[in-house]
């Protein structure tokens, strides 16, 4: 085999990869070695002849596709074998010829979307892959698709056919004309949708956002609701003016949607099941407010920057579970407030979430209040750091504010330089102040390594974190919302 390497001059560099034009004339570059090596010429007749990784027969040879122009290579690829469509030019497949190119070529219905680099089909895994309709049938929603009657016979992975979804859209829509929900004809507000169906896909405003919904189902059974958006990070995202469901028959999924409101941005009452995922709740008076609540979900949400409280669970809430969520900047300026409140009488998860900077400063109990007889309540694998609390030490140096008041229970957690760790039964609590970004992304810091990452407990239940990223990645599972390595 004739090698052929780069110079190594600096700044120029010697991975043929990097820099194809390393190889000269009658050579190639090798991907293992990343080095130029002599062509492995095969000769063919037909692309029959050929193998996977150079599966075009031109000039009596067998090549790469991407040695092609992009337009025959994609056109010959196609003629090679009728579900291949397009030549991948990047990536580990680089050369080979894939089944795609857009999602369009992805006529299997559990396999919608079109993995370009790949150049492979696979199932959807955000609602905005699925551009006709705006809703995937995801695995591990917080309330799961399939309790709709009408999406009962819809795989997972694929996305929900368009006939089903109502459309909610206020700039297409003709106010005081027909509304249907479908593409021509949109509702103007989520209300009017919910009267005429049980699946509701909002496309976001161009200004301002929709009106407030209140939703109560009857209990035979068909009382699952789901209002989908466009998503949860989006600069223009879709805006509901506040949610309150309500009913022992109601069963409500919200998705990557915004909801804000001069009150009390989400309610949950009379024994409803209420489960947000992807949702943002900021800028209101109370964020999430569940004084009696069948079931709360909450997973891989923000709940910020509202006046109150962010999340508080009444003693006539049954069950919750709470993960994978960023809480930061609740009831800054207003005596008492914090960033969680229980009650004594649910029960549920409250784990791998991330609360900073909620609550009053010079004030204990900023970060999570606990009922004095809610001994159940225990705040495990979370990072919760600088919010409330009253300054000062004492004789031992040790701090005498803390972050959370009652009987809450720490197991796995980062509270830094608070009093509750200094005090029974706190399993596992670490004094240190986590590095993080503006987003409350885990950095790669010694410190870090050393308090949080891999430092959480096995859950099989939790397999992404905030930003949908895989749970876990390395050793184990990383403290708080993000899943760093």
């Amino acid at each position: 085999m004739l090698v052929v390497s780069g110079c190594g001059v600096k700044g120029i560099s010697s991975d043929c990869l990097v820099s194809p034009e390393l190889c000269p004339v009658g050579t190639e570059c090798d991907p293992e070695t990343r080095l130029c090596q002599k062509l492995n010429v095969q000769s063919c007749r037909s692309a029959d002849e050929c193998s996977p990784d150079k599966p075009l027969c031109n000039a009596s040879r067998c090549v790469a596709c991407d040695q092609l122009s992009a337009d025959k290579a994609d056109s010959d690829c196609h003629a090679l074998l009728p579900t291949l469509h397009a030549c991948v030019r990047s990536g580990p497949r680089r050369g080979q010829c894939g089944e795609c190119q857009k999602n369009s070529h992805c006529v299997d219905v559990e396999r919608p979307v079109c993995d370009v680099a790949a150049g492979r089909c696979r199932p959807c895994q955000q609602h905005a892959e699925c551009t006709e309709s705006g809703v995937c049938m995801l695995s591990g929603e917080a309330l799961e698709l399939s309790t709709l009657p009408s999406l009962q016979d819809v795989s997972k992975g694929s996305c929900v056919p368009r006939s089903r979804v109502l459309l909610v859209d206020s700039d297409r829509c003709q106010k005081g004309g027909t509304t249907d929900g479908s593409v021509e004809h949109p509702f103007c507000e989520v209300s009017a949708a919910l009267a005429k169906g049980d699946l509701v896909a909002v496309r976001a405003r161009q200004s301002g956002g929709y009106g407030a919904v209140s939703i109560e189902r009857s209990t035979d059974g068909a009382g699952s609701v789901a209002i989908i958006g466009p998503g949860r990070d989006l600069t223009a995202p879709a805006v509901l003016g506040g949610v309150s469901v309500t009913g022992l028959g109601t069963r409500v999924l919200l998705s990557d949607l915004t909801v804000k409101s001069d009150a009390t941005a989400v309610v949950c009452s009379t024994g409803a099941q209420l489960a947000l995922s992807r949702v943002v709740v900021q800028k209101s008076t109370i964020g999430v407010d569940a004084p009696s609540c069948g079931k709360l979900t909450i997973q891989q949400s923000l709940i910020a920057s509202n006046r109150s409280y962010g999340l508080r669970l009444g003693s006539a809430t049954k069950a919750y579970r709470v993960v994978n969520t960023q809480l930061s900047t609740n009831g800054q300026s207003q005596v008492g407030a914090a960033g969680v409140v229980f009650a004594a009488g649910p029960v549920g998860t409250f784990a791998w979430n991330t609360l900073i900077s909620n609550g009053p400063p010079n004030q204990d109990g900023g970060g999570i209040q606990c009922d004095a007889m809610a001994a159940a309540v225990v705040i495990s694998d979370s990072i919760v750091v600088q919010n409330g609390r009253k300054p000062g030490m004492d004789g031992q140096g040790f701090p005498l504010g803390t972050q959370f008041l009652g009987s809450c229970r720490l197991a796995r957690v980062i509270v830094g330089l608070d009093a509750v760790s200094a005090l029974a039964p706190n399993e596992g609590v670490a004094r240190a102040i986590p590095d993080l970004d503006r987003d409350l992304r885990l950095l790669n810091t010694p410190n870090n390594r050393l308090i949080a990452i891999d430092k959480g407990k096995a859950d099989d239940s939790v397999l992404v974190d905030f930003f949908g990223g895989e749970r876990p990645r390395g050793m184990g599972y990383d403290l708080g919302s993000h899943e760093l390595r």
